[in-house]
């Protein structure tokens, strides 16, 4: 009996020895002279990304926290981003994991992507503010291998670049700013196209919303705009929408009247249907326009000759040609 009790106590006691290990493992604070930056590689495995934080005086003893992490934190929660994470001076273990989880500690430079930028836009935004290879930016974004790997069935991610503000640094590898980007906008084209209006597919939507994008900044017209190209496909008009025309010519920003009957698959002018991808990377708004057409009969607009960038839309090329001579006066 009081050999029994022996080991209950000696068992009792080393639990508690072990409770206390744990508590002061997670929550002890780890105190530092300055700011340290760690920098995750992109694929970093688990092991990898604990062992670059234990050469740094954090997650130890490793062993602990590979088991957690793997086995009980990281179910509820997605991975580690690769990149440059700022821990502050003074932290414990437990609310490191929380933190760099969340993205919390993300050390970046502001980046913002406009709507209606093209890829070659982005790469050259991305190399005036953080300095990555713009020309690796480009070449992964038609890069047939990895759009594969990224689960997108196109021949470029033109449109499958979600225009925002984020927050990159220089260290981040560029496969996970592109992954960054599209994730984005993958999200919303999930949100718009459940209980979509329109009779066009995603990537047929995606096409159209980058064209919508390119013809207004308006938000209020862009349903409209959708609503005449609608229209126009319906019937097996071409669209002859000059964003098309200046995504061939591109980099040049004038359309001349010899551009409209060039032999190009972007030129709406001359083949019938949409052009045979996305033309920029369009916002939100045009997206939804994209999958909710106004319902009308309009199938013509011209820009109004105003600072407001309106466009004045009819029902038949009459009043189109009416409009015309009206608003292009010089």
């Amino acid at each position: 009996m009081i050999n029994l009790k022996a080991n209950f106590t000696g068992f009792f006691l080393l639990m508690v020895l072990i409770v206390i290990f744990i508590i002061i493992a997670f929550e002890a604070p780890i105190r530092k002279e300055s700011e340290t930056i760690i920098t995750i590689p992109y694929n970093s495995s688990t092991n990898s990304i604990i062992e670059e934080f234990n050469q740094n005086g954090y997650l130890e003893p490793s062993w602990l926290f590979k088991f957690y992490i793997k086995y009980l934190y990281r179910t509820k929660h997605t991975f580690v981003q690769a990149g440059s994470y700022k821990i502050p001076q003074e932290i414990s273990n437990s609310e490191l994991v929380e933190n760099i989880f969340n993205r919390n500690f993300f050390y970046g430079k502001k980046v913002t992507f406009p709507e209606g930028t093209n890829i070659y836009e982005f790469a050259s935004i991305l190399k005036r503010d953080i300095n990555i290879d713009s020309a690796k930016f480009v070449d992964l974004a038609v890069s047939k291998k990895f759009i594969q790997q990224l689960g997108i069935n196109a021949q470029t991610l033109e449109g499958y670049l979600m225009p925002d503000t984020y927050y990159f640094n220089e260290n981040q590898p560029i496969e996970q700013i592109i992954k960054t980007l599209v994730e984005s906008q993958q999200k919303v084209i999930q949100k718009y196209s459940k209980g979509k209006k329109s009779f066009l597919n995603d990537y047929q939507a995606l096409i159209l919303a980058s064209i919508i994008q390119a013809e207004t900044p308006l938000s209020s017209e862009m349903p409209i705009i959708s609503s005449v190209y609608h229209n126009r496909l319906r019937r097996g008009m071409m669209l002859q929408a000059d964003p098309t025309i200046l995504y061939a010519i591109y980099p040049r920003k004038q359309i001349f009247a010899s551009d409209l009957k060039i032999n190009d698959p972007y030129n709406t002018y001359k083949n019938s249907g949409l052009p045979p991808t996305p033309i920029n990377n369009p916002g939100k708004i045009a997206i939804q326009s994209a999958y909710y057409p106004d319902k009308t009969d309009y199938y013509y607009f011209v820009r109004a000759n105003d600072t407001s960038s309106n466009h004045i839309f009819s029902q038949n090329y009459s009043q189109h040609r009416q409009n015309v001579n009206k608003y292009r006066r010089n």
